[in-house]
């Protein structure tokens, strides 16, 4: 059995957040090759964003970073989107950038073999499964921060394999322009926060999701036994 949880990272989890960065460079300088190993002077990728974001992560019960997604705040300097995509509103206080969102197949893998998912054919179900659920759970997350914290918008560049795996779970964004390079070919995408809600729980009610855990520190959603394009 594999169990994981996705929840909210806060500031004073260094180890958690180090795990984080880790994988994010196992993902896009191994794996996706997006970034140069040249231009890295140690096995993690953060860049000057992470210090104005709130981080969001699927961890197993062991402690293994799984999958990520960060929530860029604009506080401070110009947001990704905001330097690609001209004539966004001049109100900043109300939106945030979705990026950095992943779930690596090969960590998940590993996880469910030491799980005991031997078979490739029931690994490779298992997989898939787990890895959508992830990426639903991480953003489920990440809604209710934004709702809590009156983030009404999320802009986000993305790969179309993306989005529609979003779309799919009720999470419905919008084109707001072209496609730019930034980590590959990618479209700028714009989604209304309170347009989720009642995909949600639809989401939750079909699958039988137990309700969401919540403590003094974090809440996330814990699922037991339950794939994705890069979002950068």
């Amino acid at each position: 059995m594999l169990n994981v949880t996705c929840r909210r990272i806060l500031p004073d989890e260094k180890g958690i957040l180090d795990k984080i960065y880790r994988l994010r460079y196992r993902v896009y300088v191994n794996e996706r090759e997006f970034l140069s190993v040249q231009d890295f002077s140690e096995p993690r990728e953060r860049d000057v964003y992470d210090s104005q974001s709130v981080h969001f992560a699927a961890i197993t019960d062991d402690g293994e970073v799984v999958g990520t997604l960060r929530l860029i705040l604009p506080h401070g300097r110009m947001l990704p989107i905001e330097e690609k995509v001209p004539g966004l509103p001049a109100d900043r206080s109300d939106y945030a950038e979705v990026s950095r969102l992943i779930v690596s197949n090969t960590a998940l893998n590993r996880c469910l073999r030491s799980a005991g998912v031997n078979t490739r054919v029931n690994r490779r179900e298992r997989l898939v499964s787990k890895m959508q659920a992830m990426t639903f759970h991480m953003c489920k997350a990440a809604v209710a921060y934004s709702v809590n914290e009156g983030i009404n918008r999320w802009y986000a560049f993305m790969e179309k394999g993306l989005w529609r795996l979003l779309v799919n779970h009720g999470f419905r964004f919008h084109s707001i322009g072209p496609a730019v390079t930034h980590f590959g070919q990618v479209i700028p995408f714009m989604a209304d926060v309170s347009s989720f809600h009642d995909p949600i729980a639809d989401y939750l009610q079909r699958h039988e999701i137990p309700p969401t855990i919540t403590t003094e520190r974090h809440s996330g959603t814990y699922f037991p036994n339950e794939c994705v394009p890069a979002m950068v």
